[in-house]
């Protein structure tokens, strides 16, 4: 069994994005990596946020699957903005240089500000770099609330230690250091934090769109979309609000 999926494509080639610029054409195919990336992870995440409140095992399961693919997405959208940022600094094609610039200052400026502070504690010492010190400091806040136990799948993969995730990410960022701007110490933090980091992806879908129409529409003018219909495995498309991401697999 299969399911129709309704597709829009715009037929380009290489020779077509060849015509650009090569710093617009570097900004543009650096934005559609992200944008796709970004995209991916979402549609995960959105199907990773079920809940079992009276299995506390498969709670937390579900809690390390769902927070790893925020942390992912959180990471990306700060590495987004530090690019953006060098191409305002870095970039020599005064045109790039001003949308990067344009756009940084609107990245900065994103609120709320806790958000983007919380995403930046994220990026350089859970989700993409893992600093010792800092394993040490929330080391300390561990106690009597940590789960400890070790979840052992029948299958490679399965497996899973709730230690890691509470101690590492919950706690240390709830218990930070007094005044620290990372901090996550109300349902108020946790909310800015994902405002911050859905208004950079919709910031960084719009940038995309807008450099698509500035630097490579101009090229390929005359180019109609055309419609398709994808037939995918019913497997492979899940249904809104209806189907989950797995937890394991067998």
């Amino acid at each position: 069994m299969s399911d129709a999926i309704n597709i829009s494509m715009l037929p380009l080639s290489w020779a077509d994005i060849d015509k650009v610029a090569i710093e617009k054409k570097a900004l543009y195919i650096t934005l559609s990596y992200v944008v796709s990336e970004l995209n991916v992870f979402q549609r995960l995440a959105l199907m990773s946020f079920e809940i079992f409140p009276d299995q506390p095992a498969l709670e937390l399961a579900a809690r390390i699957q769902s927070n790893s693919l925020i942390r992912v997405i959180s990471g990306k959208c700060f590495e987004a903005g530090q690019f953006i940022k060098s191409g305002s600094q870095r970039a020599k094609d005064p045109d790039v240089r001003k949308v990067c610039a344009n756009q940084s200052k609107v990245f900065e400026e994103l609120s709320p500000r806790k958000g983007r502070d919380i995403s930046e504690r994220i990026r350089n010492k859970m989700a993409f770099h893992l600093d010792f010190r800092s394993a040490v400091a929330a080391t300390r806040f561990g106690g009597g609330h940590i789960d400890c136990n070790i979840y052992l799948g029948g299958t490679d993969g399965n497996a899973f230690y709730p230690i890691g995730e509470q101690v590492v990410f919950e706690t240390a960022l709830q218990k930070a250091e007094l005044g620290a701007k990372h901090a996550i110490v109300s349902e108020q933090d946790h909310g800015d934090w994902v405002e911050w980091t859905m208004g950079v992806i919709s910031l960084l879908k719009k940038m995309h769109a807008d450099v698509f129409e500035e630097f490579i529409f101009p090229h390929v003018r005359g180019k109609l979309l055309e419609e398709e219909v994808l037939r995918a495995p019913g497997r492979l498309v899940a249904k809104s609000g209806v189907d989950y991401l797995p937890l394991f697999y067998c």
